[in-house]
């Protein structure tokens, strides 16, 4: 037990002990010494304490304490670490990071990847549609809904015709289409993309992507808003486009853009600009009732139809043809969503459309029906002698020549003139021989002419009709000169030819003023001016076109020489020369000649021409010639035929029916709408502008009910407020009585107005987006004071819901304030005082007077578009105004000529009071006829009910803070910091392989491709016909270098090509290095391996994770994934605080290891000097120090790189995490490709960064595994803790061999199973994997179908039965065994105590030894324990190590210990120690009645030790022989020796001499006859016990016991006689031992170490008897000689009880256990009749 305690926990940090050395004293300062100790060890200290048991403690306590120490140190150097790895790494966070991407992701299925389709067509799609939603920024959580970006078409798709698509409303003034086209060559024009308005017609556009195959796109839009104010009624709509062709080549995709802003379309093909169209307005949008847009047209494939809210630029149109994406969008993972209606919106979409068309072919119906109606109410004899007047009243001309009558006649203006023509008669139809012509009219020779006459027209199925009027003939000129001149007329056009030039003006009149066919006499007059030489031609008495008569270099007659002149001259009437030709029934009268006066130069003046043209003409019928626009007569009625239809409705339908106007009733009610009256040519002006570019949407202002205020762009809102503010604090508001008619009106409203004296409430009224041109209205404003203050404002208008009515009726509300502060208006629009509204005027001409005159308006549409116009004459003494509403107007003559408040603008702010549509306002500086509002209201209301007007007004989208988002709730942990990577290594493709014929069967195959794929009239890729490894092929070499899908190589750990994930997943097909690649073809069978890679970031953790898919398929039995999850984690402030002052706590625990290394090298180093340890003591404490010290500079290192990782670690992350966050996606100026290069080399650093982290944890784990072996080691320092350190250290030679078996047998069966089932199985796929496998049904997780097949069956079973059963149980039972040996061991220590209580008792007895001047418990056991001849120890003995500083020390260090149960000393009976342990008791009790019972009395010590002296005698004789040289005194002194040993009695005071040699012959004799009877009783008693109690095995084991403890009497007893033989009696007590290896008398070596039965050895220390060598050799010969050979004593007391266990000892080990029985029997036994020698001091 004492060597299991030296070995447990064994410490070498105690420095060798050392002998105590003791004063040396005189003879009378001994004597006094004596007395004292006699007093003190007899009567003040006479307890003695266990020898054996004292040792142990106190080098136990020792052991403790310091094994306390470093247990408590590697603890907490342990745990500090711990603390520290858990300051720097939360593994909670990590482990929830986990947990929540694995559930996301599933990272079970991704292990489970098992093909390449498998993860191409599945995992890759749903790995980028998981990921997205760990983008707080993408837009699943940022929902745009309809009005973001979308994907409008996803797949290319062929049209034949347009198809239609989702709902698409526009919220930006910019945005952005972008589409993949292709066309084929039969491909002319059509639309890419269209959203119609909700009309009628259908080739309006609210807006609209055009393409033209020649000149290219076009962008057509306004379909629903635009109102043309340049006079061209047909512009219903704009069309941007280039001013230059862009043809679109066939046969190709191109990606082609347009993008749109307030002021331009910009067009691009690919990301390059084509052109640019600059806006007059903005595009707006239209509400088509969730009808959505129209896709493609025939001829075209269209693709990856996208819709953006915003501009795009080259960059960006870059990012979409490479990424298939803007980067800025895949940065977030947001894409368009995808526009796919419902199947519910879908029908109702299909429902609306065709209830639509119902619709129109019920509208359609009805109006047939009217029409029918009308028509059948008709008088037809009326409808034919209207529309044929000129059938009864006007008789045809004659025919033949008509001579001229040579009269000449004065008009109106005293003007001579001929008449030629008098009429009214019609030119019919002649025949060639009776054609009508002229004769002998006065010649122009020398002068010029101007010839006038009334005209009509025919009616013209055709475009349009000519004839020529006349011909000037000349017989007697050559052929080429004989027509001096000509002249044609038709509808829109003239044509004058005279010898040398020819002229064919046409539509150089408006088309109004045109000639129209059989209705309208027109009054023309054509003037050949000498003077100018030009020809001029007038209409109406008006002036209408001007033109040379000569060629442009003057070649040609002149006017005055360009008559005829020839007696024969003669001119056609209605026909061309020759013949009948180009000749029309027309109407002609009163055909004037004026010849101009010769030489005078004096042709008619225009005003002269008017005035003919303006006299009475008694032939024609007033009601036949056309009219003034100011004529009453031309203006169209409030008239309503029968079936309540007025002029408009005829105007609507005359287009398609132009018979309904045949009517009398109509034609004379409504002359404009059924063009039966014309109007005169007229050169007056009404020129007007428009303020507003479009119809516009005024909206209430949500602020303010009451109206919305719009500015002119030239007003400051601020200065507007400013001074209403100070008008309003001061007293002209109530003085003013300017300001008062604004009170009044104000008051006199029945509708909603504002209050300009509430200034906040003005302020808040103003509209920043409805404001117009000041500067236009100041322009407009002068025009008018310059013309004498006639205006005319005219504008459409149109209620927006039932929030726009009054008492459901639509007033038109406007007011025009030439004043906000003070407020004041000019012209007021509105619901006053009459029923139907009214126009208010307000004037302040006159001094002091400021006076209102109003006129009523007409009663307004509701649902439709109203016509307001208000014009006004303010001509001294006809003043007046008139206000139309629609076709119907009131007129008003006034009483005041208008003067506007304000001089400078007559408006400076509009006021509209309800939500309204209202068109650009007509400003004009004259007063329009109403004929002319008339026709403008005609022109506009065929298309105005096609004008919906935009679908939301720009304050609309302002207060609407543009497109709205809908934010959703992000719930997600981490966020993705980046778009993730795909990466890829490949491998060239190759038609060599490793085995011969798989190169021929490429190349056969090739073969056979080329025949039966390739053949006519089948084409392949030239490509595809030369290499063979296109169509079959074997995996190369890694490609390292060149293209791939348009990438460079880059450096992911290996040479690859990488990509973005979401580029790949998302698109069908991306432009790569000039061409379209399908993104389907990125993963080939030429890929190696894919590696995806997310880097996420969890801010409130601050943990930078990287999750990466490694997937191989260049594994032969599949693809083989994995997934890794590795992490970054921020420490700073305070956290980081903490962790330094723990790390600095450690390495100070590692400076205490370090030191405590240093003092055991130190003391291993100076024991192995001395000779003092064993080699494998010494190779196990080297093994441990080696261990603590690669355990401190582990530490130091990991530490030190630790430290400064920590430290910068915020830094890192801000570093690369931030700058990956913070790439800038959407700058438009960066390129992609330098973008994506900056990504992918920060995602580079992070890995690095990670790998670091990762290495580093892998050293880290190291480190913590050590640590752990040296905890457990540690626990060696206390028995109860020393369990497993125990258990493995005894079992440790079997687990190795247990291990060899184990793995040899498991490796057998893996290459079994990889052979037999690695080509079906996955968990026998390879030889690693079916050692998982196995290790898995090691534990009983045998594979579920293992009984699917019989070899498997056999397999599983063999496996079961050798490893699971046996080997598994070899395995337990080693353990077990071991460990009961140690708990064995444990069990019979008795010095130990609980842990705590040891550790407690240990630290107080140091404390006490330290305070009391004991001696260190280690040095005083090992001084204690060298005396190995005592049973216990007492005042002297301790007093005798001269430890102790003082004598009253050694007894407080008795009473201290004395109170421990086992240091109690043991008590010696006759037949040994007598046993306290109750067991014991009762065995030896029943020892002892068995001997009686069989009448054997058991050998009391005595006998005992005389037997064993016998046997050394014995022994010693033997050897007699042999030593017949030795010398005699040499022998003599043995004899003194041993005999002294017995009388000295292990030093209890006799002195040397005492005894002779032959009481050492009769001791050895007695010795040997006491072991003689001993081994013949124990051969009895075994037999007996065996016979009587067989049945009795407790019984049996108990006597066993007993008779071991004889076994070690005897032992004790030989070694006795071994100490005894060489003995010198001496008093040792008294004089000092010599120092260690020191010669004495004869110079033999003196302390040799005896051996103990365990093999141990034991130093002889100060009180250690000295013999020479030779001396004892002859007490061992003796012993030899005395012990038979065939049964030895200790061997048959053994063997004879012990049941056949056989202990095998070294001869001097019986003498040592003969030297124990006799210090036993000395000490407690000189009454048992021993020799005297046993009776020394106690």
């Amino acid at each position: 037990m004492q060597a299991k305690l030296k070995n447990m926990g064994h410490s070498f940090a105690h420095p060798p002990s050392t002998k105590p050395k003791k004063k040396e004293k005189d003879a009378t300062t001994r004597g006094i010494s004596r007395a004292q100790f006699a007093f003190r060890s007899k009567s003040l200290y006479p307890e003695r304490l266990h020898r054996q048991n004292i040792a142990e403690r106190l080098i136990f306590e020792s052991k403790v304490v310091f094994g306390t120490a470093r247990l408590i140190n590697q603890v907490l150097v342990f745990a500090l670490f711990l603390s520290a790895l858990r300051l720097s790494s939360n593994e909670a966070r990590k482990r929830g990071i986990f947990n929540n991407l694995g559930e996301t992701f599933g990272f079970d299925d991704l292990r489970a990847i098992h093909s390449r389709s498998h993860f191409v067509e599945e995992t890759l799609p749903d790995l980028s549609e998981k990921s997205k939603s760990f983008f707080p920024l993408s837009s699943q959580y940022f929902d745009s809904g309809v009005h973001g970006s979308k994907l409008i078409l996803s797949d290319l798709t062929g049209f034949t015709q347009p198809r239609p698509g989702p709902e698409m409303v526009l919220r930006s003034t910019e945005f952005s289409v972008t589409a993949w086209v292709r066309s084929i060559p039969q491909f002319a024009e059509g639309y890419i993309l269209r959203k119609r308005p909700i009309t009628d017609d259908e080739d309006l556009t609210c807006w609209g992507w055009y393409l033209h195959a020649q000149d290219g796109p076009s962008f057509i839009f306004a379909g629903h808003d635009h109102f043309p104010t340049g006079g061209d009624n047909s512009e219903q709509q704009i069309e941007a486009k280039l001013n230059f062709r862009s043809p679109f080549a066939p046969r190709r995709y191109f990606l082609l853009s347009i993008v749109v802003t307030e002021t331009e379309v910009s067009f691009f093909q690919d990301n390059l600009l084509i052109g640019t169209y600059y806006l007059s307005r903005p595009v707006t949008d239209c509400f088509n009732n969730g009808q959505g847009v129209w896709l493609g047209d025939s001829g075209l494939e269209i693709g990856i139809v996208r819709y953006f809210p915003f501009k795009l630029t080259n960059s960006t149109l870059g990012e979409l043809m490479v990424s298939g994406n803007l980067l800025s969008d895949i940065a977030t993972g947001s894409n368009p969503s995808e526009q796919v209606d419902s199947e519910l919106a879908n029908v109702g979409r299909v429902i609306t459309s065709e209830v639509l068309n119902i619709e129109k072919g019920l509208n359609r119906a009805r109006e047939n029906e009217k029409l029918a109606a009308v028509l059948q109410q008709v008088d037809y004899a009326d409808i034919e002698e209207f529309s044929n007047p000129g059938a009864a009243k006007y008789p045809n001309a004659k025919v033949g020549n008509n001579p001229f009558d040579n009269i000449e006649r004065v008009d109106s203006n005293g003007r001579e003139y001929y008449r030629l023509f008098e009429g009214p008669e019609i030119l019919s139809e002649t025949s060639d021989a009776d054609a009508r012509n002229m004769t002998m009219w006065p010649t122009f020779v020398g002068t010029g002419v101007t010839f006038t006459f009334w005209y009509r027209h025919v009616e013209c199925d055709v475009a349009s009709c000519g004839m020529f009027l006349f011909e000037a003939i000349d017989p007697g000129r050559p052929e080429a000169e004989r027509k001096c001149w000509n002249f044609w007329i038709e509808n829109n056009a003239i044509w004058y030819e005279n010898s040398v030039i020819d002229e064919y003006p046409r539509d150089f009149v408006p088309r109004n003023f045109q000639i129209q066919g059989g209705k309208t006499w027109r009054h023309i007059a054509i003037t050949l001016d000498e003077t100018t030489d030009e020809f001029k031609y007038y209409m109406d008495g008006q002036h209408a076109y001007t033109g040379p008569w000569r060629g442009a270099d003057n070649t040609g007659r002149t006017v005055r020489t360009s008559d005829c002149s020839g007696p024969n001259r003669f001119m056609t009437l209605g026909r061309s020369y020759p013949g009948y030709t180009y000749g029309l029934p027309v109407g002609l009268y009163d055909f004037r000649m004026y010849v101009h006066p010769r030489d005078a130069g004096n042709p008619l003046t225009p005003d002269e021409i008017r005035t003919i043209a303006q006299s009475p003409s008694e032939s024609l019928d007033e009601t036949d010639k056309c009219l003034r626009a100011s004529d009453p007569a031309f203006f169209d009625q409030e008239w309503r035929d029968a079936f309540g239809h007025g002029c408009a409705w005829y105007k609507e339908n005359r287009e398609t029916n132009p018979s309904i106007c045949r009517s009398p009733l109509a034609a004379t009610n409504c002359p404009i709408a059924c063009n039966t009256r014309q109007e005169c040519l007229s050169t007056a002006s009404y020129d007007s502008v428009f303020i507003y570019d479009r119809i516009r949407k005024i909206e209430v202002n949500s602020l303010v009910s009451n109206g919305t205020i719009c500015l002119g762009d030239d007003e400051d809102p601020v200065e507007i407020i400013e001074l209403c503010r100070q008008y309003v604090s001061g007293t002209e508001v109530n003085t003013d009585s300017k300001a008062s008619q604004w009170f009044r009106a104000w008051r006199a409203g029945r509708h909603r107005s504002l209050d300009f004296r509430q200034c906040d409430e003005l302020e808040r009224a103003i509209d920043p987006f409805c404001t117009y041109n000041g500067t236009v209205v100041k322009d407009w404003t002068h025009r008018v004071r310059e013309g004498g203050g006639s205006y005319t404002i005219a504008f459409w208008i149109k209620p927006q819901g039932f929030g726009s009515l009054i008492n459901q009726r639509f007033f038109p509300t406007l007011k025009f304030f030439g004043s906000v502060s003070p407020p004041q208006h000019n012209l007021n629009i509105g619901l006053f005082d009459n029923p139907n509204g009214e126009a208010q005027f307000f004037t302040s001409c006159g001094e002091g007077q400021f006076v209102m005159e109003n006129v009523e308006l007409k009663r307004a549409d509701v649902e439709g578009w109203t016509f307001v116009a208000v014009t006004r004459s303010n001509v001294s003494n006809a003043v007046a105004a008139r206000v139309m509403t629609n076709l119907g107007s009131w007129r008003e003559g006034l009483n005041y000529q208008q003067c506007f408040y304000n001089e400078e603008k007559m408006f400076r702010a509009l006021e509209f009071n309800y939500a309204v549509l209202i068109s650009p306002i007509l400003l004009s500086a004259t007063m329009i006829p109403i004929s002319k509002l008339q026709e403008t209201y005609y022109a506009a209301s065929g298309w105005m009910p096609q004008k919906t007007g935009p679908e939301a007004s720009i304050t609309e989208k302002v207060q609407d803070t543009g497109i709205p988002v809908e934010k959703k709730d992000y719930s997600e942990q981490s966020t993705l910091v980046a778009p993730p990577i795909i990466f890829q290594t490949i491998q060239r493709p190759t038609d060599q392989c490793d085995y011969s014929y798989s190169e021929s069967f490429i190349n056969l195959t090739h073969s056979r491709m080329r025949s039966l794929k390739c053949r006519s009239p089948f084409d392949c890729d030239s490509e595809l016909l030369r290499d063979p490894s296109l169509v079959l092929s074997c995996p190369g070499e890694r490609q390292e270098e060149g293209m791939f899908f348009g990438q460079a190589p880059e450096d992911f750990g290996a040479i690859g090509y990488s990509d973005l994930l979401y580029s790949v997943t998302d698109n069908g097909f991306l432009w790569r290095n000039g061409e379209l690649v399908q993104t389907a073809e990125f993963i080939s069978s030429n890929t190696g391996t894919v590696d995806i890679i997310f880097v996420f970031y969890t801010p409130k953790y601050g943990i930078t994770s990287v999750l990466s898919l490694m997937v191989d398929f260049t594994d032969p039995a599949g693809a083989k994934s994995d997934v890794m999850l590795q992490h970054y984690e921020v420490v700073e402030g305070s956290q980081l605080s903490v962790y330094l002052f723990v790390q600095i706590i450690v390495l100070v625990s590692i400076a205490i290891m370090v030191f405590d290394i240093v003092v055991n090298v130190k003391y291993l180093i100076a024991s192995w000097s001395v000779d003092e340890v064993e080699l494998t003591t010494m190779v196990g404490e080297a093994v441990k120090q080696l261990m603590d010290i690669s355990i401190a500079v582990m530490v130091i290192v990991y530490i030190i790189i630790r430290i400064p990782t920590q430290l910068s670690s915020a830094d890192d992350t801000r570093n690369i995490v931030g700058r990956l966050a913070e790439i800038p996606w959407a700058d438009t100026t960066m390129s992609s490709d330098e973008k994506t290069e900056s990504f992918f080399g920060l995602t580079r650093e992070l890995l690095d960064l990670i790998d670091n982290e990762k290495r580093l944890n892998s050293f880290c784990n190291v480190v913590l595994v050590l640590s752990l072996l040296r905890l457990i080691k540690c626990t060696s320092m206390h028995p109860r803790l020393a369990l497993l350190e125990g258990t493995v250290t005894k079992a440790w030679d079997d687990l190795w061999h247990a291990a060899l078996l184990i793995v040899m047998l498991m490796g057998v069966f893996a290459g079994i199973a990889t052979w037999r089932f690695g080509s079906e199985r996955e968990d026998f796929s390879d030889f690693e994997r079916s050692m998982q496998t196995q290790f898995e049904m090691t534990f009983g997780e045998f594979p579920d179908d293992w009984s699917s097949t019989r070899d498997l069956q056999v397999y599983t079973v063999f496996y079961f039965m050798l490893v699971f059963l046996l080997v598994q149980n070899f395995l337990l039972a080693v353990v077990v065994e071991a460990y009961m040996a140690v708990r064995k061991d444990n069990e019979d220590l008795e010095t130990e105590q609980e842990f705590l209580v040891d550790i407690w008792s240990s630290l107080h007895a140091h404390i006490k030894a330290f305070k009391e001047g004991w001696p260190t418990p280690y040095s005083l056991g090992t001084a204690i324990e060298r005396w190995t001849a005592k049973n216990s120890v007492g005042f002297r003995e301790l007093d005798e190590t001269g430890l102790f500083k003082s004598p009253e020390s050694i007894g407080k260090f008795i009473k201290y210990y004395k109170e421990y149960e086992f240091l109690k000393p043991p008590v010696i009976g006759t037949h040994g120690k007598e046993k306290s342990d109750p067991e014991e008791k009762r065995a030896q009790e029943l020892e002892l009645r068995l001997s009686r019972a069989v009448g054997v009395n058991l050998p009391s010590l005595k006998e005992e030790a005389n037997a064993a002296l016998r046997k050394a005698q014995r022994r010693k004789n033997g050897r007699r022989d042999s030593e017949s040289t030795e010398d005699p005194q040499a022998k003599h002194g043995s004899q003194l020796h041993m005999a002294g040993m017995f009388g000295a009695g292990h030093g209890m005071g006799m002195g040397p001499g005492a005894v002779t040699d032959p009481l050492m012959a009769k001791n050895i004799e007695n010795a040997n006859k006491h072991a003689e009877s001993v081994d013949g009783r124990v051969e009895e008693l075994a037999k007996e016990v065996h016979n009587k109690f067989a049945d009795t095995n407790m019984q049996v084991s108990m006597v066993k016991d007993r008779l071991r403890n004889m076994d070690v009497k005897m032992d004790l007893l030989i070694r006795l006689l071994q100490e005894g033989k060489g003995g010198a009696v001496a008093d040792h007590s008294r004089e000092p031992s010599p120092p260690p290896h020191s010669a004495r008398g004869n110079g033999n070596a003196v302390n040799t170490p005896l051996h103990t039965p365990l093999g141990s050895k034991v130093y002889h220390g100060a009180h250690a008897p000295q013999a020479r060598g030779d001396d004892v050799q002859a007490v061992l010969d003796a012993a030899d000689r005395a012990r038979p050979p065939e049964a030895p004593v200790v061997d048959q007391l053994a063997g004879g009880v012990g049941n056949g266990d056989q202990v095998t000892r070294a001869g001097n080990g019986d003498q040592a256990h003969a030297q124990l029985m006799f210090e036993q029997g000395g000490q407690n036994k000189a009454d048992q009749g021993w020799p005297g020698f046993f009776k020394g001091e106690k």
